[in-house]
């Protein structure tokens, strides 16, 4: 089971609990303050009765209720009108039973209890003894499985306790409240509950995405890619994927250095075994074309030793550099020329047109050097692929706010099976005239140049099959728009 669902449904289970408690809660409570009111309003009664029989019954031997009898009588008969908090009621449930001194009923309004002894139960027993006396019970027939509210009061002659009256009441309007409120307590709480699901839906979903977003990145790195690590924030899960990050990039490091010598130790092998097969025959008795044939080709393989390893020089210094060496203000148009001039020989030589097309006034921040050098290579890319009686044009412009600077030749254009590899290390093609390999590092010193400057590199084939083009884009934070 998942962790969000392992927190979502121990949130449903608390929050479903916690509901259930708080309305249970909630409904005894209501329960309590009713009967504290109801306690409250029969106490009042109980002693507003008391004074009445004691006044009645002053200067007699024994109390006097027959007045007590018939206003209540009167009462009870009386239909009432009234609607309490939206519940209707027509007529009094009061209930008043008189004891004497030992307990003995002398009168009860509902009829039921005369000549009964109360002197037990706590509402007379211990008002009789100086107390506060009640108590609650099911005990009348009239309202079953109601309870009844009992509230008694001392009855006193001559300074004694001669009696007590007791008044009484059923929660009937307790049932009828909860009742009424029922549905309402239960939708109040409901939308509580699904407010409080909603919230902890969502804070889950904060707690868990970042996870969500790291196993992605872990899985991305298990199938070969170099995802770029996401943001997590800066929790546990942000530190367990920066640690995943650092563990990635030693690993990376270690696999690039491996690979790194294998690819060395290949292209420097086929120079090496040139240099010494030429160096083997050089001992041998040889006529002199012969001698200059074999010496020109060990120089040959030695200026591709020397290339090779300058280039790696260039490319593993420009790796470990993260901010731009020197960043100047650089005219384009300036550059551009200057590049159209170095190769004009070269184009000469090849009967080879180079064309130039750049905006007026284009300037750019960057580093001029390793600009000249990453367009050089491109240049030099499109005239080893492009034919004699040929054109290449170099086009520098603003587009969507990036300068963009294209080199498009009209050679044999690139391969399916190179397209995706021609900016790998060491990966080159055997160009058109001489059938012989680059170093195959050009192409990547350019792509790292141009992510230097904060932008990026792509070669591809023109949309009319006669060549292909490589365009370099530079980004508008490194970029100034012509004036």
């Amino acid at each position: 089971m998942k962790i969000r669902t392992r927190l979502l449904l121990s949130l449903f289970i608390t929050a479903a609990l916690a509901f259930w408690l708080v309305g249970r809660e909630l409904r005894d409570d209501v329960k309590f303050r009713y009967f504290q009111i109801l306690e409250d309003g029969l106490n009042e009664t109980a002693a507003l009765l008391a004074t009445h029989v004691e006044q009645s019954s002053r200067g007699k031997a024994t109390l006097s209720t027959a007045l007590l009898r018939d206003i209540v009588a009167a009462t009870l008969s009386r239909r009432v009108e009234a609607e309490i908090f939206g519940i209707r009621k027509s007529a009094v449930s009061l209930r008043v039973y008189v004891t004497d001194a030992r307990g003995i009923v002398i009168y009860d309004s509902a009829g039921i209890a005369e000549g009964k002894d109360y002197s037990k139960w706590n509402d007379v027993y211990r008002t009789l003894h100086g107390g506060y006396g009640a108590r609650s019970s099911r005990d009348d027939e009239r309202f079953p499985g109601v309870s009844i509210k009992y509230i008694a009061a001392p009855i006193r002659l001559n300074g004694k306790i001669a009696g007590v009256i007791t008044a009484a009441k059923p929660a009937i309007t307790l049932e009828q409240v909860i009742a009424a409120t029922k549905d309402k307590i239960a939708i109040t709480l409901f939308m509580f509950f699904a407010a409080f699901l909603l919230i902890g839906i969502a804070v889950t979903y904060l707690i868990t995405r970042p996870l969500d977003l790291l196993i992605a990145y872990v899985k991305n790195l298990r199938s070969g890619a170099k995802p770029t690590l996401p943001k997590l924030g800066n929790s546990e899960i942000g530190t367990l994927g920066s640690e995943f990050e650092l563990m990635r990039a030693e690993l990376d490091g270690r696999e690039y250095i491996e690979s790194f010598v294998q690819m060395l130790t290949h292209e420097f092998k086929t120079p090496v075994a040139g240099i010494l097969g030429a160096t083997e025959i050089l001992e041998q008795p040889l006529s002199d074309t012969d001698r200059k044939k074999f010496v020109g080709n060990i120089s040959r393989e030695a200026e591709r030793i020397q290339a090779i390893t300058e280039n790696l020089l260039q490319i593993a210094t420009l790796e470990n550099v993260r901010v731009l060496p020197k960043p100047e203000l650089i005219d384009m148009a300036e550059l551009l020329g200057q590049l159209v001039e170095d190769f004009a020989a070269q184009c000469a030589q090849k009967n080879i047109r180079l064309a130039l097309t750049s905006a007026p006034g284009l300037r750019l921040t960057g580093n001029y050097f390793l600009l000249y050098r990453a367009l050089a290579n491109l240049i030099q890319n499109a005239l080893d692929f492009s034919p004699a009686g040929s054109e290449v044009e170099l086009r520098a412009q603003m587009q969507d706010h990036h300068c963009v600077m294209e080199i498009n030749d009209h050679g044999t254009g690139i391969p399916a099976y190179a397209a995706d590899k021609v900016f790998d290390k060491f990966y080159s093609l055997e160009r058109p005239d001489t059938r012989r390999k680059g170093t195959g590092l050009g192409l990547a010193f350019v792509k790292l140049v141009a992510e230097l400057h904060g932008g990026s590199v792509s070669l591809a084939n023109r949309a009319d099959g006669t060549g292909a083009v490589a365009t370099m884009q530079i980004i508008l934070a490194k970029a100034h728009p012509p004036h």
